[in-house]
């Protein structure tokens, strides 16, 4: 289910060579619950600076002006983590570097979207969906972004922040559901129309991703101490039957029109700030699979990565990034 396999994908690329020569992007998605605590550096972002563009959904991040740290301020620790090393900055000199193109916020839920000047990157739409108390505060929500890759490609990228609580599945379901129908009534939620073996017009290539803290959790009957047992031992597939995201996917209720990598590693929700062992205060939450990033099929889209980054501590959630080759037209 994780969309198409590299060896399917390559089949796709050598079908449609014969009529033009095509151009691949090459998109590191990352979603990054900050848990409201500003890190200094992140030297882990080194590994996405060889990307053509980097989609950062960013969840419970403080932008207030009587905060110390602010967005510019992150945006110069991200730009400065990228390329930290001289062998990475003179790597970007000849190759191009990562920019900021656009940093859209919807409350606490923020996107961030960085690209190379050969990506030919542009924002064509923004919105934002508040899905917290009464549909109005904006503590969860959407921002969701329209851009155009070249000529013909558009992806809608919508970072977003459900409802939180192991006992709130319905919240988190008809939070996805507003969003949709939000994104819908703005011409944003794209359609996919692929360009067939004998026309001769144009093709517009149009992709999805949907990503962030999306909070489905493990439950409700699993104990904490199965689910860490069982992540020392990755056991991982036992864990997933009874992940809410799984099992709302399977009912079409929630997220069944997008697809996700195969998940292997560990749950990226709760863990003791600054450590790597998962939440010992007095409530001892179960550990889950909060922070996810999914997909609309599509045959122009291979995923070639999905995993967490275990080095990020500053925060009770773990970063997760995706990798995804984009054919271009």
């Amino acid at each position: 289910e994780s969309g198409l396999s590299v060896c399917s994908f390559q089949s796709n690329i050598q079908r449609i060579s014969g009529r033009e020569m095509k151009s691949m992007c090459r998109i590191a998605i990352l979603t990054w619950n900050m848990g409201a605590q500003s890190p200094s550096r992140c030297e882990w972002l080194r590994h996405f600076s060889d990307v053509d563009v980097l989609l950062l959904g960013l969840q419970e991040f403080d932008d207030s002006t009587q905060r110390q740290y602010n967005r510019r301020q992150l945006q110069t620790v991200i730009e400065k983590s990228l390329y930290q090393s001289s062998a990475l900055r003179e790597q970007a000199m000849s190759g191009g570097r990562l920019v900021l193109v656009d940093w859209h916020l919807q409350g606490s839920v923020q996107l961030a979207v960085f690209a190379k000047s050969s990506a030919q990157l542009s924002v064509l739409a923004k919105a934002q969906v508040s899905c917290g108390v009464g549909k109005v505060l904006p503590n969860k929500g959407a921002a969701c972004t329209l851009v155009a890759l070249g000529k013909c490609t558009k992806i809608a990228v919508v970072s977003m922040h459900l409802a939180a609580h192991i006992g709130h599945v319905k919240a988190r379901n008809e939070g996805y559901k507003l969003v949709v129908d939000t994104l819908k009534a703005s011409s944003m939620w794209v359609r996919r129309r692929y360009l067939s073996s004998t026309s001769k017009q144009p093709c517009e290539r149009n992709a999805l991703v949907c990503f962030g803290d999306l909070n489905y959790r493990l439950g409700p009957f699993l104990r904490r101490s199965e689910v860490i047992l069982a992540t020392h031992d990755y056991s991982l597939f036992e864990l997933l039957n009874n992940d809410q995201l799984t099992q709302e996917r399977a009912a079409c209720e929630a997220f069944d029109v997008v697809l996700e990598g195969r998940i292997s590693f560990p749950p990226t929700y709760k863990f003791n700030k600054f450590s790597r062992s998962y939440d010992s205060s007095v409530r001892r939450r179960v550990p889950a699979w909060t922070d996810r990033i999914l997909h609309a099929p599509s045959n122009c889209i291979a995923l070639s990565g999905y995993q967490s980054v275990a080095a990020a501590q500053h925060s009770d959630h773990r970063p997760v990034s995706a990798i995804i080759e984009l054919l271009l037209q």
